[in-house]
């Protein structure tokens, strides 16, 4: 049974459940939370009635920062105090207090890899959900100020994320070291090849999947020169 079709997060989540014939100029007014948006029917066929969910209809809390759908059709939710899971009728949510493992309630982004794990951001921290359990992958070293910034699926279908001082690969065992960056990079991408292309400090690097080093530095190893170079 197909559990949810779209879902959007604006202080609450707005989830398009319902298909009614609408004559091609009718306009409908939706309120989300106070806030209205005008939708407007361009298919004469149909157009999306929308219901609307808060914290009364089981949500954690209503700052919403992350919304992703897995393959397997849930829903989920991040939120400042907990992580919602939503199957098209209702919330079941995780927190620090009922899922060991997950090490902080601030949930600041969700993203699925490939092989189907679910990677979070949460405080300063990474965990991971696979076969209903979550584990802390990287958790952030109180002092030494390196803190997990990023987080995003690679076009090779990895997880990959940023700290303070460096970039690494999600894997099930230890996170997997790509390049130390001196700082955190301001933006990155991972290429089909899982070529990883990141700036700092005005200036764009590149590591290839051979091994991680530190890209673009004038005094780096010969190998790593050979592997990672400033984009010139």
């Amino acid at each position: 049974m197909t559990i949810i079709g779209r879902a959007y997060a604006a202080v609450a989540i707005l989830i398009a459940a319902t298909i009614s014939p609408a004559p091609a100029a009718q306009t409908d007014s939706l309120a989300i939370k106070g806030i209205s948006a005008p939708i407007r029917a361009t298919d004469t066929q149909s157009s999306y009635v929308g219901t609307v969910y808060g914290s009364g209809d089981g949500l954690p809390q209503e700052s919403i920062k992350s919304v992703l759908q897995t393959r397997d059709g849930y829903v989920w939710i991040g939120t400042q105090e907990g992580l919602a899971r939503f199957d098209g009728q209702h919330f079941t949510n995780f927190n620090e207090a009922n899922s060991p493992g997950l090490s902080n309630d601030n949930i600041h982004k969700i993203v699925e890899d490939a092989s189907g794990s679910i990677w979070i951001h949460t405080g300063s921290d990474l965990c991971e959900y696979r076969m209903g359990r979550f584990s802390t992958v990287f958790h952030a070293q109180s002092g030494t100020g390196d803190r997990v910034h990023q987080l995003a699926v690679g076009l090779d279908g990895r997880a990959y994320y940023t700290t303070d001082s460096a970039i690494y690969r999600c894997t099930d065992t230890a996170p997997f070291l790509i390049a130390t960056c001196g700082s955190s990079p301001d933006n990155y991408l991972v290429t089909s090849a899982g070529v990883v292309f990141w700036t700092t400090g005005g200036q764009v690097y590149r590591s290839d999947h051979k091994g991680a080093c530190t890209g673009g530095m004038k005094r780096a190893p010969r190998r790593c020169r050979l592997q990672c170079g400033k984009v010139r």
